[in-house]
């Protein structure tokens, strides 16, 4: 087990290797060019840094707007040509400050129209749109990105499943015997004969169950950020906005990167914990070691599936523990749910209905478990 762990550990810092160096793409060879540039421009934005890029990126914008870039190598470039000069400083230094310092103005523009709308709708008496309105206007007040940081390993680790895919297999492999070797071995009888009906049993299984779900999240989790923070070499983007991605620009979350990615991870660690409940409850049911995998495995991908088709259907998104492994679609979702005529955050329904789902799981565990006591 520790080397298949192990085996596993070792693909996920490939897989996370390859996505970093396909996230810089052609700008690979020149990394430490990158990192003499962004030495010079990181932190605040100021009118001294955006001039000094303009000075040498306006030049190329000019040519490359006339077509007259040089696409031969040739003295005087910074990289091999013109062409890929153009392209290194637009898309990792031109493009990525412009976004930063244009987002305060953006953010005044959409809370306008949010208090607008609100004053709109209180003059119509629209209780709830005026209530939605009004948490716009919460979320983008007071918005800005005063920083310019490197956030392009940040983007890779925020869209990196594949590590949350080897730990809901780990998870699978992990408890899907749990509950079911005690029907094979026919262990049951005796726990029936005790006096608690193998309450002690069941308590403490799930306690090893919720150490080994955690310890192997920490583990993969980790290992995500570890391994992209070494490549990356840069830590200032931990302490800017998380909405400096631009993947994020429009999200409800006003927390900090490094909190966010702190925060993400103990969501998939909750989500991993409620499909474990699922395989647990499973393995209940089950009465054979195969089984009992087979329909663990079959019910996470269902989850996986399910998860896939209702990006838009709020209605099924509230019970599946999937929504909150994959928790970054629901993150930059600015989607509302009314419940009870209350605009409630996507993140916060969906986090509260996986909750009460692996209430209920737990509850049929314990009522299903192969060593309770028959009632007489």
């Amino acid at each position: 087990m520790l080397v298949f762990l192990a085996l596993l550990l070792v693909a996920n810092g490939w897989k996370l290797q390859w996505e970093y160096r396909k996230e810089i793409g052609q700008f690979a060879p020149y990394q430490e060019l990158y990192n003499q540039f962004y030495d010079r421009w990181k932190g605040p934005i100021t009118t001294e840094k955006v001039q000094e890029l303009m000075t040498i990126y306006g030049p190329l914008k000019e040519k490359a707007d006339s077509l007259s870039l040089r696409s031969i190598p040739g003295s005087g470039t910074y990289t091999d040509t013109e062409s890929m000069d153009y392209h290194f400083f637009h898309f990792n230094f031109a493009e990525e400050m412009e976004y930063d310092y244009l987002y305060h103005n953006e953010a005044l523009e959409i809370t306008e129209k949010s208090w607008n709308l609100t004053s709109f709708y209180d003059g119509i008496g629209a209780a709830y749109p005026s209530a939605e309105s009004r948490a716009f206007t919460r979320i983008f007040q007071g918005r800005s990105i005063p920083d310019f940081a490197d956030t392009r390993y940040i983007e890779v680790l925020l869209n990196h499943d594949y590590s949350a895919m080897l730990v809901l297999l780990l998870c699978l492999f992990g408890l899907c015997t749990m509950f079911v070797t005690e029907r094979e071995s026919e262990m049951y009888m005796l726990q029936r004969t005790s006096k608690l009906g193998g309450r002690a049993t069941v308590a403490a299984k799930f306690l090893s169950s919720v150490q080994y779900v955690v310890l192997v999240c920490i583990l993969f989790f980790g290992e995500d950020f570890l391994v992209l923070q070494l490549l990356s070499g840069h830590w200032e983007a931990l302490s800017s906005p998380l909405y400096a991605i631009q993947l994020f620009e429009a999200g409800p979350l006003g927390m900090t990167i490094g909190q966010f990615i702190l925060w993400s991870g103990c969501m998939k660690t909750l989500g991993v914990l409620g499909c474990g409940c699922l395989v647990l409850l499973l393995s209940c049911l089950m009465r054979r070691v195969l089984t009992a995998f087979v329909t663990g495995l079959g019910g996470i991908l269902a989850l996986v599936v399910l998860q896939e088709l209702c990006r838009t259907r709020v209605g099924l998104k509230w019970f599946n523990p999937m929504e909150l492994v994959m928790v970054r679609e629901i993150s930059f979702d600015t989607a509302f749910v009314n419940v009870l005529g209350l605009p409630v955050q996507l993140y916060v329904f969906v986090l509260a209905g996986v909750l009460l789902t692996m209430a209920a799981l737990v509850l049929l565990i314990l009522h299903f478990h192969p060593g309770r006591r028959e009632r007489r």
